[in-house]
């Protein structure tokens, strides 16, 4: 298990995987022949044995035999996380999702919930494909960020409740990760509202970004967008406010002479 778990912070680090399309797969593994003599632990061991060998569809079908046929089997919690491990590997995210939601209900004090938290927020991260893509701004108003803030929100929640997890790091960088792209789609939509002259929606925007993502580079610009627009709406006060504080994050940023022409 420990070198399971080395194996995903890997790839985890270096790779982003893919969302697969498998209901061809849970019919293989729902449907599978699976030898009706073997006990809980035979089932267990052959399911490992698979595991081992990267052959995860083959240890789903046993784990899922395990749990049905003896489902108060001393063996089905660890076979919960393995379960939830090898839908993450297939790249079935929301498979992950509802699995790790379900081992959270049924064994809320287990030792390895934090981990199973773990492997749902990263699910979530990777399922939700705009994390990753290059913004067109008639896509942002329309995007299901749905994800992007449940994934926010587990890694937050494995954080605070788990600050010793091995994960609690890997978790950290991801909600920094995710702040970061928030923001950034906060003010490629503020830039939006700047060139066209809709200054109370930049300024909604802009706020947006310092109320939330206040720690995110993109605070910077949110002040300065927001210095310029007071100074183009003749509201010296709150330039100079802005300008203030922009001048206590970093006195000497400036902003690209194009950044506001969007």
């Amino acid at each position: 298990m420990i070198m399971m778990i080395s194996k995903l912070i890997i790839r985890i680090k270096t790779t982003v995987y893919p969302i697969l399309l498998v209901p061809l797969l849970f019919t293989i593994v729902s449907c599978a022949s699976t030898d009706k003599d073997l006990t809980d632990k035979q089932a267990y061991d052959l399911g490992m044995s698979y595991m081992e060998s990267e052959d995860y569809i083959s240890a789903l079908t046993n784990f899922s035999y395990l749990q049905n046929r003896y489902p108060t089997s001393i063996y089905n919690r660890h076979a919960y996380i393995e379960s939830i491990y090898a839908n993450f590997i297939l790249g079935d995210f929301l498979q992950v999702d509802s699995l790790a939601r379900r081992f959270d209900y049924l064994y809320p004090t287990d030792e390895q919930i934090h981990y199973a938290l773990y492997l749902r927020g990263m699910a979530l991260f990777n399922a939700d494909k705009s994390l990753f893509e290059n913004y067109v701004f008639t896509d942002l108003s329309q995007r299901d960020l749905g994800l992007a803030f449940e994934a926010l929100g587990i890694f937050t929640a494995l954080v605070d409740r788990y600050p010793n997890s091995p994960y609690a790091w890997e978790a950290y960088k991801r909600i920094i990760f995710i702040k970061n792209r928030l923001a950034e789609r906060e003010m490629d939509i503020a830039r939006h509202y700047y060139v066209r002259e809709d200054y109370i929606a930049a300024i909604s925007r802009c706020n947006n970004v310092l109320n939330n993502y206040i720690s995110s580079p993109q605070a910077l610009y949110a002040l300065a967008t927001l210095e310029n627009i007071y100074n183009l709406l003749n509201m010296k006060e709150e330039a100079d406010k802005a300008r203030e504080l922009l001048n206590i994050y970093d006195p000497e940023f400036k902003i690209p002479d194009d950044y506001l022409k969007y």
